[in-house]
């Protein structure tokens, strides 16, 4: 036993583990709810709910979900038909206004009420320190059987045997599994939402496929007699399967080698259509140009068929007759050789009798009326084989005259186009070679009466060469076209 007195350090750390002790206990008063016996009061004010046996003191006061004061008394209001709740706020959330409205709320479905605040109108007058909230402003609170009680027996004993049925879930071997499916609901709902998103972009096109599902429904609904058709033949054919399902699996085992095969055919058909695409192109105005050859050839078809049906004696004769061709052509290609220079001189005069066929078939057509006149001095044939061609000369005091100078009337055209005459009939006049005698080209020339000379009008240069008279040379024949109507000229000058 020791009998020394304690030391001053021994006396100091008692008294401070003591303090330290008191420091720590009023700390977690005040945590939990306690007050200072000696703190000042700060703002209070009264509120009398029609419910509030669940309230106790030191209970929360919230605004907001944020806790701003606590309940420090409650008695029982006048009449007991209510319970006048004190409640004291924090400086920082006090005054309240007038207008404040007060309700009481549960944390839980177990309980632990609350008194929850709404702050009022900005501009509204304050509640004094000590006053008590209209009763307006206190709304009635909804208690949870209350609640329950909305329910019809039938459903209160359903909800009962559930809650029951859940608290067996919860409790005993299956709370593990409960536990883990809670664990895992995160990663489910997440990965249902994920699922869903796609659904609730195409809201338009969901709706309209529930209502359109709902639709074809109905309309099964009402052919009930051909979908039992449809079950029925449905449930013989997955029988037929069933009986065949050896079959059926080879068919599977097969199937991976056939997709294989497939791929590289499809790859060699989309080599083969990219290298024959620009041959397409290229067929394809040639194919449009072969349609009117082959409608064609359908007319013609027949004939065709006559023609090799009876081609028979033709390739029997050509057995002596294409040697003997052969032997002409070969025999000819001297005389052909010559004809060259013949036909070098040839061809210009065919190109301009071409040019003006229409006067040569004009010669033709009246050269044997022309001849037409006999020694009798008529047109019919009495017995006399004599025939002359009537001309008509006019010879005047100018025929045989010496000019120096070329007169003023003078209307002269030794190469009048072959369209020259039709011409003439809308100007009047044929075209002249040129009009330098009257001083350039005229439509009503100076004079009156019948001394007055006739319009003159120069003549375009022909089609055929490009010159007013033709000029043949040797070679090759100019191509014209053949001068019809108002054709082959340029259009004559007013």
């Amino acid at each position: 036993m020791n009998k020394n007195p304690p030391s001053i350090g021994r006396i100091a750390a008692m008294v401070g583990f003591t303090l330290s002790v008191a420091a720590l206990l009023m700390f977690l008063w005040t945590a939990f709810g306690g007050t200072f016996p000696l703190r000042p009061e700060g703002y209070r004010f009264k509120a009398a709910f029609p419910e509030a046996s669940q309230l106790v003191k030191e209970a929360d006061v919230r605004m907001a979900g944020v806790n701003i004061g606590k309940v420090k008394n409650k008695e029982l209001g006048p009449g007991g038909r209510s319970t006048i709740v004190e409640m004291e706020l924090d400086h920082r959330f006090a005054p309240i206004g007038r207008d404040a409205r007060a309700i009481l709320r549960q944390k839980s479905l177990l309980g632990e009420t609350y008194v929850e605040l709404t702050p009022g109108s900005p501009g509204a007058k304050k509640l004094d320190d000590g006053a008590t909230l209209a009763r307006t402003n206190v709304d009635d609170t909804v208690e949870l059987d209350e609640v329950f009680r909305v329910f019809d027996p039938k459903t209160r004993d359903a909800f009962q045997q559930w809650l029951h049925e859940a608290g067996i879930v919860t409790s005993g071997r299956f709370a593990r599994d409960f536990n883990d499916s809670l664990g895992n609901a995160a990663p489910f709902f997440e990965s249902g939402a994920d699922l869903l998103r796609p659904l609730d972009e195409q809201e338009v096109a969901l709706r309209r496929v529930v209502r359109d599902t709902g639709r074809t429904f109905h309309a099964i609904s009402r052919e009930n007699g051909q979908l039992r058709g449809l079950v029925t033949n449905g449930a013989a054919t997955f029988s037929a399967l069933s009986s065949r399902d050896d079959a059926l699996a080879q068919t599977f085992q097969i199937l991976p080698t056939f997709l294989r095969e497939t791929r590289t055919t499809v790859g060699r058909l989309e080599r083969f259509a990219r290298n024959t695409d620009p041959l397409v192109r290229d067929l394809r105005a040639p194919a449009d140009d072969l349609a009117p050859t082959l409608r064609d050839l359908g007319d013609l078809s027949p004939d065709l068929e006559k023609l090799f049906n009876n081609i028979g004696p033709l390739v029997d004769a050509s057995a002596t007759g294409v040697p003997a061709a052969q032997r002409f052509l070969e025999g000819a290609e001297p005389v052909l050789e010559s004809t060259h220079g013949f036909l070098r001189e040839l061809n210009p005069i065919l190109s301009y009798l071409s040019f003006s066929r229409g006067q040569v078939s004009n010669f033709l057509s009246l050269g044997a009326s022309s001849l037409g006149g006999t020694g009798d001095g008529g047109y019919q044939g009495k017995g006399t084989n004599e025939h002359y061609l009537s001309q008509l000369a006019i010879i005047d005091s100018r025929s045989l005259q010496q000019r120096s100078t070329r007169p003023p009337w003078e209307r002269g055209n030794a190469y009048i186009a072959p369209n020259g005459y039709d011409r003439s009939i809308p100007l009047g006049v044929i075209e002249s070679f040129d009009c330098n005698p009257s001083g350039g080209e005229q439509r009503n020339p100076a004079g009156s009466g019948g001394d007055s000379a006739p319009p003159c009008f120069v003549a375009p240069k022909q089609l055929f060469q490009d010159q007013q008279y033709p000029r043949l040379r040797p070679g090759q024949a100019p191509v014209v076209s053949a001068p019809t109507g108002t054709e082959g000229n340029s259009p004559a000058k007013p």
